[in-house]
């Protein structure tokens, strides 16, 4: 039976968990290495939904996208939401592996999985931003029709748009999740438009100072299409194609927003 450090290791094989954002927190963040996996659970978010659906499911391994835990943690209490899952983890004695920006900058990662999902080709990484993708698309396109296409393709419920807008795009600069820091490498970049998964105010209104056009399609739209190609990585590394060893990726809706109107 595969021990948790068995599923650390195919992670850190595909997204080396020393290739991070300074300041992030991933890997094993919660329970023990050597524990026996009875089956998996593969989620953007760890919440108390997902990890109900997996003590259903019978696995006491959850790998997610997001950290568990961000920053400084001192108590572990129903007080906060930090506190609140870490309880609920331990007590259900569920194990957490976390693999954020190192997957969002692995070789087939999130922002490689998003460039292909809107259809781009010649993808490339850029110098000093292991995140960050640039790429064409097949045909140049105007704003409105580039935005109708990245909503049909990764399934967002909104897009919305900050800067200068161009009058054609060709060249694509992208970063799902947060991404509003780098405009300017995208620009540098010589990209038309910079597509992100969401932005901050003021990074909105460095667009447009500095007339270039930067595009929202959603933190949880841009990131959530990789579960389906996690799965299918750790199925090959477990040689379990039909699931046998339970792994599974989570039905449980984790995004904490919903459009009202």
């Amino acid at each position: 039976m595969y021990k948790v450090k068995d599923y650390y290791n195919f992670i850190d094989t595909w997204a080396p968990f020393s290739f991070i954002e300074e300041g992030d927190n991933v890997g094993l963040l919660c329970g023990d290495m050597l524990c026996a996996v009875t089956g998996v659970m593969i989620a953007l978010d760890v919440t108390l939904e997902v990890i109900k659906e997996a003590k259903q499911k019978g696995a006491n391994l959850i790998i997610s996208h997001h950290p568990i835990i961000f920053g400084g943690i001192y108590e572990i209490t129903l007080d906060t939401a930090t506190g609140t899952i870490c309880y609920a983890l331990a007590q259900n004695s569920m194990n957490v592996i976390c693999a954020h920006t190192n997957l969002d900058a692995a070789k087939g990662g999130v922002n490689d999985v998003l460039a292909e999902a809107i259809g781009l080709s010649d993808v490339v990484g850029i110098e000093d931003n292991m995140l960050m993708r640039v790429g064409e698309l097949p045909q140049a396109m105007d704003v409105n029709t580039f935005a109708q296409h990245v909503k049909e393709s990764i399934g967002t419920t909104f897009v919305r748009v900050s800067g200068k807008k161009p009058e054609m795009i060709k060249k694509v600069a992208l970063i799902g999740g947060s991404g509003g820091t780098d405009i300017m490498q995208a620009k540098n970049a010589g990209a038309d438009i910079f597509l992100v998964g969401d932005a901050k105010h003021h990074e909105g209104l460095a667009a447009k100072t500095m007339d270039f056009c930067m595009m929202e399609a959603g933190h949880h739209e841009t990131e959530v299409i990789i579960l389906e190609k996690v799965h299918s990585y750790l199925q090959t590394c477990t040689n379990e194609v039909q699931s046998i060893n339970g792994i599974h990726v989570t039905c449980t809706h984790t995004n904490p927003f919903e459009v009202v109107c």
